[in-house]
C-alpha cells in the first residue's frame, strides 16, 4: 500500500492498526498540507490522521486548525488539544483568539487547570470580551498568573454588569494582594497512559486533564483522573454543512509509540523499591519514598526525580535511559525550555536530570530557573549549573553567595565549577564573601580548599 492510500484510509477512518514505522513523517507532512489548504472534509481527515500519529507528531496539525473558519473543524481541533494534556497547551492558547465563545470558554477552563502562565497577553484582550463567561474565566486565570500591572483592569471589572465577573475580579484582587494563595498545579508524577480501545479513530477519548485547586470562583474545570474513565469532553459545534457529519465525535488520540513506547507495565522489570507512593498533594520540598511501580512517561519520571532523595535516583535514571533514548532527551529538552514555574518537583527534577545528562546546551534552559519562586528549584539549578556551566557563568552565579536562602547551594555550585574549569576565578569569587556566620564561613573555606591549585 503506497503512502497516499495509507493516508486516505486513515483520514476516512477505515484504517485498522496501520504500520507507521515507515510513513510517520510523510503522513505528518501530508496532514499539515491538508490542514492548511484542504477542503472542510480534508481538514477533518487531517485531524483523524493526527489522532493516529499520536500527540507528539499530531499536535502540529491540531495547532493549525484550532482557529479554523469551519466550526466543526475548530471543535475537533480544540477537543484534541485538550486530550493532548501539556502538549496541547500551546494550541489552546492559540484557540483563545477564535470566534466561538463556547470553545474559548472550554480552552480557558483547561488552561486554568494547568495554571498556564504563557497566555497573559491573550487573557488581557479577553477581559473586553462580549461574553460574560469568557470574561469571568479570563479574570480567574489572570488573577493567578498576572502581576501588579493588571490591578487597574481587575478593579474596572469589579464594576462589571455581570455578578460572576464582579466576584471573580474581587477574588483575583485578593490573590494579587496576597490575602489569598495563588493557584498551584497539583503534582502529577504517576499517570500511566490509559489503554487505548480497539475502535476507529473517531472514538471519543476520556478527558485526561488534571484537576487543580484554584483560589477563585468555581469554574467547570476538568475532573481529576480516577480509576473509571471520566466522560468525554463534548464541544457543541455550530450548524455545519451536510458534507460534514455534525454528529461525529472528535477523534481520540491513538497509541503513540514514540511517546508511550515500551512493553506493558506488567512485563517491565522494576527495581526493588519501597511500596510507599509519593503524596498526590502539592509537593512541599520534603523527599518522598520511591514507589514500587515507576511511571514510564518522561514528564512523570522527571517530576519523580525531583521528589526522591539522591540515593533513590538511580532506578529513576535507569528507567529514563531505557527504550528510545533520543525521544526521551527530546521530551526532556521540551520540558526544560518550556518550564514556567509553579511546579517545584518538576523544576527540581529538570535540574537534576540536566546535570546527569550533561552538555553545555542545557545551560540556557537552566539559567531562568535561578529566578524560580521555589528555593528548591533555585538551589537545584545552581548545583546543575555548577556541573555544566562555563567560566563565563561565574559573574551571574556569584551574587547568589549573598542570598541567605540559597547561599550554601551557591558555594557548592561554584566549587563544582571551579573543580572543572578556572579554579582561580572561582577562588577569587569565594574569597570576596563576607559573613558573620561561622558555619557558613567554614563552608566557604572548605570549598576554597577543595579547588585545585
Amino acid at each position: 500500500m503506497d503512502i497516499d492510500a495509507v493516508y486516505e484510509a486513515i483520514a476516512a477512518g477505515t484504517a485498522r492498526d496501520p504500520d507507521l514505522s515507515w510513513t510517520r513523517r510523510r503522513l505528518q507532512a501530508m496532514a499539515l498540507g491538508r490542514a492548511k489548504e484542504g477542503t472542510d472534509d480534508q481538514r477533518l481527515g487531517a485531524l483523524r490522521v493526527a489522532a493516529v500519529l499520536g500527540p507528539r507528531d499530531g499536535i502540529p496539525v491540531v495547532a493549525e486548525l484550532v482557529r479554523d473558519p469551519h466550526p466543526q473543524v475548530r471543535a475537533w481541533a480544540v477537543s484534541q488539544a485538550i486530550g493532548a494534556r501539556e502538549l496541547g497547551i500551546s494550541p489552546l492558547r492559540t484557540s483563545l483568539e477564535g470566534p466561538d465563545p463556547e470553545q474559548v470558554r472550554l480552552a480557558l477552563d483547561h488552561l486554568t487547570a494547568w495554571v498556564d502562565q504563557g497566555c497573559v497577553p491573550a487573557l488581557r484582550r479577553l477581559l473586553s470580551s462580549s461574553d460574560a463567561g469568557v470574561r469571568q474565566r479570563a479574570v480567574v486565570l489572570l488573577g493567578n498568573v498576572g502581576g501588579p500591572s493588571i490591578r487597574g483592569e481587575l478593579e474596572r471589572l469589579v464594576r462589571d454588569p455581570e455578578p460572576e465577573v464582579q466576584q471573580a475580579a474581587t477574588v483575583a484582587l485578593e490573590v494579587l494582594a496576597g490575602t489569598r494563595p495563588r493557584a498551584v498545579r497539583t503534582p502529577w508524577w504517576d499517570e500511566e497512559p490509559e489503554a487505548q480501545p480497539e475502535a476507529s479513530p473517531d472514538a471519543v477519548a476520556p478527558s485526561e486533564v488534571p484537576a487543580e485547586t484554584l483560589a477563585a470562583p468555581p469554574v467547570e474545570a476538568p475532573a481529576p483522573r480516577v480509576e473509571a474513565p471520566t466522560p468525554p469532553v463534548e464541544v457543541a459545534p455550530e450548524p455545519a454543512p451536510a458534507i460534514i457529519p455534525a454528529s461525529a465525535a472528535p477523534p481520540a488520540w491513538g497509541a503513540d509509540a514514540r511517546r508511550w513506547g515500551g512493553p506493558p507495565p506488567s512485563e517491565r522489570s522494576r527495581p526493588a523499591v519501597s511500596a510507599t507512593a509519593p503524596p498526590t498533594s502539592t509537593w512541599d520540598g520534603h523527599v518522598v519514598p520511591l514507589p514500587t511501580t515507576l511511571p514510564d512517561e518522561t514528564r512523570a519520571l522527571v517530576k519523580l526525580l525531583g521528589m526522591v532523595a539522591a540515593e533513590d535516583r538511580a532506578p529513576v535514571l535507569a528507567l529514563f535511559r531505557q527504550g528510545d533514548a533520543k525521544r526521551r532527551r527530546e521530551e526532556f529538552s521540551v520540558l526544560l525550555m518550556g518550564y514556567a514555574g509553579a511546579d517545584p518537583a518538576l523544576g527540581r527534577g529538570l535540574c537534576v536530570l540536566a546535570a546527569e545528562i550533561g552538555g553545555p546546551a542545557h545551560v540556557t534552559g537552566l539559567r531562568p530557573l535561578l529566578r524560580d519562586p521555589s528555593v528548591w528549584v533555585r538551589s537545584a539549578s545552581l548545583l546543575a549549573l555548577g556541573a555544566l556551566a562555563p567560566p563565563s557563568a561565574i559573574p551571574w552565579m556569584a551574587p547568589f553567595l549573598d542570598d541567605p536562602v540559597v547561599r550554601e547551594a551557591a558555594v557548592d555550585a561554584l566549587a563544582g565549577l571551579g573543580r572543572r574549569v578556572r579554579a582561580d576565578l572561582v577562588r577569587d569569587a569565594l574569597k570576596r564573601v563576607r559573613t558573620d556566620d561561622p558555619a557558613f564561613k567554614a563552608r566557604v573555606d572548605a570549598a576554597i580548599g577543595s579547588l585545585p591549585a
